[in-house]
């Protein structure tokens, strides 16, 4: 699995088994923000039926008119309970949700 970039959020990979979702977080900072700061990269198994969602803030920090973010728990409820849908059907779904939701600021 190629490295992935910190400024994005965690990723979160569904496992079919239990509907778990488990959210992976990187120690590495951003190559842009500090280039001289030694690169690491860590493996991550996945198997047939897994579904892995790279979330940006731009989905997380949508707020709804009381102030209140999407949130990462949110994204999280709806892969857990979605993640058997195809890609596109998942991408539609948060897109979608996000947006009933609220606006990004």
């Amino acid at each position: 699995m190629p490295p992935w970039n910190s400024l994005l959020q965690d990723i979160f990979p569904s496992c079919t088994i239990g509907n778990a979702v488990i959210s992976l977080t990187t120690r590495q900072i951003g190559v842009e923000i500090q280039a001289e700061f030694p690169f690491r990269s860590d493996a991550v198994r996945v198997d047939s039926g897994d579904c892995l969602l790279l979330a940006t803030d731009g989905v997380t920090e949508v707020e709804d008119g009381s102030g209140s973010p999407f949130g990462m728990e949110r994204l999280a409820a709806l892969l857990r309970e979605h993640h058997s849908r195809p890609a596109k059907g998942i991408h539609e779904l948060i897109s979608s949700s996000a947006l009933r939701h609220g606006t990004q600021k």
